[in-house]
This record gives structure tokens, sequence and C-alpha cells, in this order.
């Protein structure tokens, strides 16, 4: 169960929907584990989820060679561009775990949206922790261990 590691690892990076693109990017290169910023209201409400590929693509938006512009990838952040100044701008939906579920389903929802990263909510979606690709690897090399 999530429950059981979760509080093993590193404290969740929260940020609020109002910070600057500055404050997202000092937030996410505070903890070199770091693969998301948790976006929450003022009663730590998960709000979305700013994944550490976002953050630098807004951050890096004006100086991508002009080429590079024309891939799907990049594509979605033109119409924003350099007006995307708060973390609102730049979050994906909420998507969580809770303690109870398995670190399979943790897993299975990190694979199908593409998260390296994700929080650990209680029941009323307040960010409690999280699990992250780095810490599923170290569970993995202990359970190899044992």
């Amino acid at each position: 169960k999530v429950e059981e590691i979760h509080r093993l690892f590193t404290e969740p990076s929260l940020i609020n929907e109002g910070a600057s693109l500055k404050e997202v990017v000092e937030a996410i290169i505070k903890d070199p584990k770091t693969r998301a910023l948790y976006v929450v209201d003022k009663n730590k409400k998960l709000k979305g989820i700013i994944v550490l590929k976002t953050v630098l693509k807004f951050a890096f938006l004006e100086s991508i060679p002009e080429p590079y512009l024309d891939f799907t990838y990049f594509s979605s952040f033109m119409s924003i561009g350099p007006k995307a100044k708060k973390a609102g701008d730049m979050m994906l939906p909420p998507i969580y775990v809770k303690e109870n579920d398995t670190v399979k389903d943790a897993f299975a929802l990190m694979m199908k949206n593409d998260l390296e990263e994700i929080p650990v909510v209680d029941n009323d979606l307040r960010v409690i922790g999280d699990l992250n690709v780095l810490e599923l690897l170290e569970l993995w090399l202990k359970k190899l261990g044992e």
C-alpha cells in the first residue's frame, strides 16, 4: 500500500496557483529529487500538478530555436507563451493516489499520465505526501535485496 512507503521519502513540493514562473523554478530546483510541484490552495487541497518538463518549456520558450517550435511537442505552449506567468497557467489537472491505493496503482497512474511523481492525498484532497520514480526504484532495490 502507498501508506506504507510514501512517508519514508521526501516532503512533497507545494506551490500556490498565483506563484510566478520564477517562484515555480525556484521551488522545483530546491530538491534534486523533485519531478513535479503540486499546486494547492491555502488548505493544501490539490488543484493541479506542474511537471518538470512543463517548467522547462515555459522557462525556455522564448529562447528555443525556431525550427524546434514546429514540433507538436511545443505547439500547445505557443498560444500561451510568455503570457504564462503564474503556476495556474502551467498546471495539469489533479492526478493523485490515496494512502489505501497500492503501489501498483500508483505506478500505473504514473505511467498512464507520463508522470515521474504523483501526490498522495487524504479524503479531502489535501496533499499529505508523494511518490516519485526514484523512490520507486529505491523500493525495488530494497525488495530485490530481501
